[in-house]
Parts: structure tokens; C-alpha cells; sequence
């Protein structure tokens, strides 16, 4: 009852709030598929998740920082034959294997060194931290600065 007698009634809100999205990954990167993220995850993580751009992924043609929605597909573009290669540094927090490849000195025990130390222990805080991975010492990372960032 309210002050003036009168009966009121409370009608539930619709409020519809989802724990997490799924989105489609395809193109040019490691691993195509379904990937379930956070509603406010941006296409870098759905990158990371599906194992980072492949090395003809031409990653400064789609913007990374672009929040996901629910169904969502990512089409993640290759260089179109005979481009310049990417000019921005890899990310070697969502690089795959196939991207770290293209690195000089990183073939492919390198390369799946990096991604199974940041796979056990997280994301490189930054590029300096690539020397705690087995196989790689400082004059690899001295020689990789300026050409990979840790985002």
C-alpha cells in the first residue's frame, strides 16, 4: 500500500546481461573457430584466443581495439600478393608460432618455445622478458627490439 491507500505494484525489469559472448574467427590466423570472450573484450583478444595472426595476416587493415558483439564473425585479412610485409611490430603476447616464425633467428622450436612459455606463464610484461624463455638469450632479444612489442 502506498501513503494514499492505493495498492502498488512493482513490475520486474528486463535486464539482460550476458557472462560472456561468442564470436567466429576466421582468415588469417592460427587457429579458426568459435571463441567465448567477455561482452567487452575487444578483436585483439579474439585474435589471442584463436593463437595470433598467421605471417601474411595484414593486421594494420582491421582495427584491433574494435569491441566484439555476440555472433560476431572476425575476418582476419592476408596481404594481398606482392605488399609490403606488416610494418608495425608483432605482438609476441598474441603472435602464433607461424608469425613468430618470420622473426630473424626463430624457427620453429624458438617460436613454439614463446608460446608455450607465454601459454604457462601469461602474458611478457614486455619485450625484455623474452629472454626468460628457454633457447633465447639476450642477443636474440637485443636483435628482436624495435621489431616485436608485449601489448
Amino acid at each position: 500500500l502506498n501513503a494514499l491507500g492505493g495498492l502498488e505494484i512493482a513490475l520486474p525489469t528486463a535486464t539482460v546481461e550476458t557472462a560472456e559472448i561468442k564470436v567466429y574467427v576466421s582468415g588469417a590466423e592460427a587457429r579458426p573457430g568459435d571463441y567465448t570472450l567477455r561482452p567487452d573484450d575487444r578483436l585483439e583478444e579474439a585474435l589471442r584466443a584463436a593463437g595470433g595472426g598467421t605471417p601474411d595476416a595484414d593486421l594494420l587493415a582491421i582495427n584491433l581495439a574494435a569491441r566484439l558483439r555476440d555472433e560476431q564473425q572476425v575476418v582476419v585479412p592476408t596481404r594481398m600478393p606482392g605488399s609490403l610485409p606488416m610494418l608495425a611490430p608483432l605482438d609476441i603476447n598474441i603472435a602464433s608460432v607461424e608469425a613468430l616464425q618470420a622473426l630473424p633467428g626463430i624457427g620453429p622450436v624458438r617460436a613454439a618455445a614463446i608460446v608455450r612459455y607465454r601459454e604457462e606463464h601469461g602474458p611478457f610484461p614486455d619485450v625484455q622478458a623474452l629472454d626468460q624463455v628457454p633457447g633465447l638469450g639476450p642477443t636474440t632479444v637485443d636483435r628482436l627490439k624495435g621489431m616485436v612489442v608485449a601489448r
